[in-house]
């Protein structure tokens, strides 16, 4: 992130999204597991994996460190909200016999509650659940491509794993507690009589 730009890394996270949607809506009912819905399940987690890192870095990056956890928090909280509005609708369209718009877009329901649904009827409701995915994972491409995130994290010359430590400056401390008090005594007194 210190180096990518965040709204790219936003951008393509979305589009991981919509590549699983189009992997998912175009797959046949006959095919293996291996073919299709495997790799649209492993492009969905690096889409769902990187539009976390960027939200959370772009949350605590613009507030104050006392407000940092509460700016997660929300993103948190709204990342939960969304998910559960998704997934109602999506169970909706999975398993609805008659749609609300049935006239417009045909039956598109699966009916799963039933138990005795024929596979390709079955089959239209995970697809229209994955096109309704590829929608609203296209709708947030759009709008990550107005964020104004930048890169964010690192900012100095040098890392912190380049700095090399004078081991002759640390003291050895116990670590057991009957010592410890006696062993921090120690090291104080010797600072004072320097």
């Amino acid at each position: 992130m210190h180096r990518v730009n965040g709204t790219l890394l936003m951008v393509f996270s979305m589009f991981c999204f919509a590549v699983s949607g189009v992997m998912g809506a175009a797959q046949p009912p006959g095919l293996i597991y291996w073919a299709m819905s495997f790799p649209a399940m492993c492009i969905g987690v690096v889409g769902a994996d990187m539009s976390n890192v960027v939200a959370n870095m772009f949350a605590t990056s613009n507030v104050s460190k006392e407000y940092q956890s509460i700016s997660v928090a929300i993103v948190v909280t709204m990342l939960g909200m969304s998910q559960t509005i998704s997934q109602a609708i999506t169970s909706a369209l999975i398993t609805s016999k008659y749609p609300l718009y049935s006239a417009l877009i045909g039956d598109i329901g699966g009916n799963g509650l039933s138990g005795d649904v024929p596979i390709p009827q079955l089959a239209k409701g995970y697809h229209a659940a994955f096109f309704f995915g590829l929608g609203c994972s296209i709708i947030a491409m759009v709008l990550a491509m107005t964020l104004k995130i930048g890169t964010r994290g690192h900012k100095g010359e040098k890392d912190l794993r380049d700095v090399q430590m004078d081991l002759n400056k640390l003291q050895p401390r116990s670590l057991s507690t009957s010592n410890n008090t006696e062993v921090i005594q120690e090291e104080v007194q010797v600072e004072v009589k320097q």
